[in-house]
């Protein structure tokens, strides 16, 4: 297996380099120049100034991120490893478009002799990170080599992302259109961990996109051949680069038919039970075909030998020294199942707290956690739980959500016992947990006002 450091090394690799003089103010230009004429044509004036001035924060994310890596991790880690694949792709299309095209098309198992010869073992690891590798083999075509200029557009499409998915919740919330700008653009774990050559933004733009064409097609009824387009490309590149965050998009789309078929007023009783019927049986026939398509292709992320596979990752994560807490014992029954997810939840999208803190990097997620705890502490205060459950379940965004992130919450930390890693892999969901947190204080507000 391939190891980024080594490459790094060998190959002398930056992450700042002279040709990022020419291509970044070219690729800012570039970049500029799309949001305006067609990304923002459908915000009004207020919004497009706010995403004017948050967009600043993913452009100093860039330059955060870099530095982090060349001199915070020491030349090592993820963004390496897809930057040096994304120069010797370079590469062999200079070389020889043969081996560049066996890289493009082709698992590095599969790859003819002159094409090992090559490249060697760098794009040697398992299939979905194979897959996204061929994903900087592209971008790279188009910037020189130029990391930053990479980092830029990842960053960028990140960005869209998030817009889209602002432009979905916030029909639903017109209300916290401001809160949702900030809380969705700002938190320090977005702008940063988007800013690299990682999976985590492109994910983040297919998540965004798989949402945003879902929404116009089913809900608005604006049936076209783009947004289908748009929605079976999200689905098939996230079933390669990173499977839950289709399975999450999946789940959130079921429970929300649900809560809609529940809460028709003009149906009768049956009709009714039919459709829920059917929805919870799409919901378990696509998780049985989703779950068989991932235990042949994609081992690692399938539910076989669940337990044991978490009790491996967690044996690693300690052997290593770089696990930040433990978790409870495995207990898989009902009410042992529930205490993990809530558990698991709390310390995927809540901690480390500030007296946990063992690096100055976590400081920037304190930032965030804190004012996600503060928003708990006030939906349970203002409306105490029962209240503020009744809310949530009454809503069908607010409880297709609660099921998603507590879905992935639970996933992420039974999976990752490292708080740094953590953040990382959370950061495309934040907005769901702003959503979630910040619309239902807004209801209970509005419960509250009418009260009163």
């Amino acid at each position: 297996m391939f190891e980024s450091e080594k490459f790094s090394d060998q190959y002398n690799l930056f992450l700042f380099s002279a040709i990022d003089l020419i291509m970044v103010p070219i690729i800012l230009i570039a970049l500029y120049f799309y949001l305006n004429k067609i990304a923002l044509k459908n915000l009004d004036l207020f919004e497009k100034k706010l995403i004017h001035k948050v967009l600043i924060l993913f452009i100093i994310g860039v330059f955060i991120n870099a530095f982090l890596g060349e001199y915070y991790y020491d030349r090592y880690g993820d963004a390496y490893l897809y930057y040096g694949t994304a120069v010797m792709g370079k590469k062999a299309l200079l070389e020889n478009q043969t081996i560049f095209f066996d890289i493009l098309f082709n698992q590095h198992e599969n790859f003819d002799a002159p094409t090992i010869a090559l490249v060697g073992d760098i794009f040697n690891h398992d299939p979905t990170t194979e897959n996204f590798t061929k994903v900087g083999v592209i971008i790279n075509l188009f910037t020189f080599n130029s990391y930053l200029s990479n980092a830029l557009i990842y960053a960028f499409l990140s960005f869209l992302g998030l817009l889209k998915l602002f432009m979905t919740f916030k029909n639903f919330f017109p209300q916290l259109n401001k809160v949702f700008i900030y809380s969705f653009f700002c938190m320090p774990s977005i702008w940063i961990w988007s800013g690299g050559m990682l999976k985590e933004p492109i994910c983040l733009y297919l998540f965004g996109t798989f949402i945003y064409s879902i929404y116009k097609v089913f809900y608005l009824k604006n049936f076209n051949g783009i947004n289908t387009i748009f929605i079976l490309f999200s689905i098939i590149l996230l079933f390669l680069f990173k499977v839950y965050y289709i399975i999450t998009g999946f789940v959130l789309i079921f429970v929300f038919l649900i809560g809609s078929v529940i809460q028709q007023k003009n149906k009768t009783l049956i009709y009714k039970f039919l459709i829920f019927s059917i929805l919870i049986g799409g919901l378990i026939i696509s998780y049985s075909q989703i779950e068989a398509l991932i235990q042949s292709s994609f081992e690692k992320y399938s539910l076989e030998n669940f337990s044991e596979k978490v009790l491996a990752i967690n044996d690693s994560y300690i052997t290593k020294e770089v696990a930040d807490f433990k978790l409870p014992e495995l207990n898989f029954s009902f009410g042992g199942t529930l205490n993990l997810i809530g558990y698991c939840s709390l310390n995927t999208f809540f901690r480390p707290f500030f007296w946990e803190i063992k690096k100055p990097i976590q400081i920037l997620n304190i930032i965030e956690n804190t004012i996600f705890l503060i928003a708990l502490v006030k939906i349970c205060f203002q409306g105490f739980i029962f209240k503020s459950l009744k809310i949530i379940f009454s809503d069908k965004i607010l409880i297709a959500i609660l099921i998603a992130i507590l879905g992935i919450g639970f996933i992420m930390s039974l999976t990752t016992l490292n708080y740094g890693s953590l953040a990382r892999y959370r950061a495309p969901f934040l907005p769901l947990v702003s959503v979630l947190l910040f619309g239902t204080l807004s209801k209970l507000k509005e419960k509250n006002a009418k009260t009163n």
